[in-house]
């Protein structure tokens, strides 16, 4: 095993805080679960992008484009102002 040091801004920090009681007090547990999340979302990722190939993924993003200039959803940084992200 390994140990590190890592320094949180204060929002990061609480939102560690936040995963760590998720994970019953376990913060070594709790980044376990990040590290490995991350890795599983990059493989599923990679893996959607191969099984969609390039044409369909053109489509998918205009119909977003599309949605957006409709009004039927947010950017993230129209997300991340209201919900003080």
């Amino acid at each position: 095993m390994k140990t590190l040091e890592i320094q949180l801004d204060d929002e990061t920090a609480q939102e560690f805080e936040r995963l760590v009681q998720a994970h019953d007090g376990d913060a070594l547990q709790a980044f376990r679960s990040l590290v490995h999340n991350r890795e599983s979302l990059e493989t599923r990722a990679d893996e959607a992008e191969a099984r969609i190939g390039e044409a369909a993924l053109r489509r998918l993003l205009q119909r977003a484009d599309e949605d957006l200039a409709a009004g039927r959803s947010i950017t993230l940084e129209e997300l991340e102002e209201k919900y003080g992200g």
